[in-house]
């Protein structure tokens, strides 16, 4: 059973579609940050952002990896990044 903000029972089909996708999104979320570090790389991070909008047409995604974050002028995400095994990437 999903509510509304004035803690009605949602009933159309619309309004659950959007409730259960939220529902989906907290835990998704809540599976990402509870992943170890070392397991949720930021290659690891970019193969979950792929498939999560595999089938959305709607979706287009760039990604900005290692020394090319630095030329495009993402120095702070390059240098926070740069020591770690996986190379910095901006999704």
């Amino acid at each position: 059973t999903f509510l509304d903000e004035k803690s009605g029972v949602i009933k159309t089909p619309l309004e659950m579609r959007a409730a259960e996708a939220a529902a989906e999104g907290v835990r998704l979320a809540c599976r990402l940050v509870d992943m170890h570090p070392e397991e949720l790389t930021t290659t690891a991070y970019a193969r979950e952002c792929r498939a999560l909008f595999r089938d959305d047409d709607a979706v287009t995604m760039e990604e900005i990896v290692g020394e090319e974050l630095n030329e495009k002028g993402y120095g702070g995400i390059y240098n926070v990044g740069k020591g770690a095994v996986e190379p910095p990437r901006l999704v």
